[in-house]
């Protein structure tokens, strides 16, 4: 009769296609569980992405509504100026207007274009013509072009939002 300790023996000794197998598997799993954990920290950070991402979109937003509030108030302040140099001009123009013609023509005379089409175009035709008769005849010429200047259409889009009103 055979040892049957010695029969059996190959019986368990595992088969090396098997043990080969087994490693592979072991490896395997081990590599999927390495993949599990990197998708894990994968979806952390691209959940911390997103919430950076929403919350810089709110500050965006944040950041437009304030510089919208404060445009609106850039533009209320400067119409409350334009209309304080309104006030002013307006102002100028009666003090001119109520002057003697040869006082008026006097400082019209000296004073910048700007200033003297603000003023002229402002005035009333028949304050301005006594004032203009007593100016000097070339400063008199400048200002009658210069206010045939402002009658004439603009020639483009460009211009007529250039245009002095």
């Amino acid at each position: 009769q055979p040892h049957q300790h010695g029969q059996h023996a190959d019986d368990h000794q595992p088969d090396a296609q098997v043990l080969a197998a087994l490693l592979t598997l072991a490896d395997a799993d081990a590599r999927l569980l390495e993949l599990r954990l990197l998708l894990r920290q994968l979806l952390r950070l691209l959940a911390g992405l997103q919430l950076g991402a929403v919350a810089a979109e709110q500050r965006l937003q944040d950041q437009i509504a304030e510089l919208r509030k404060v445009e609106t108030n850039v533009q209320a302040l400067l119409a409350s100026m334009e209309t304080k140099r309104d006030e002013r001009m307006t102002a100028l123009i009666k003090t001119y207007e109520a002057m003697k013609p040869k006082d008026a023509a006097e400082i019209f005379d000296g004073m910048d274009d700007k200033i003297l089409i603000d003023l002229a175009k402002g005035m009333k035709p028949a304050n301005l013509a006594p004032i203009m008769q007593l100016m000097q005849p070339k400063r008199a010429e400048t200002l009658t072009r210069l206010l045939a200047e402002l009658a004439k259409p603009p020639t483009s889009i460009d211009a007529l939002q250039k245009t002095p009103t």
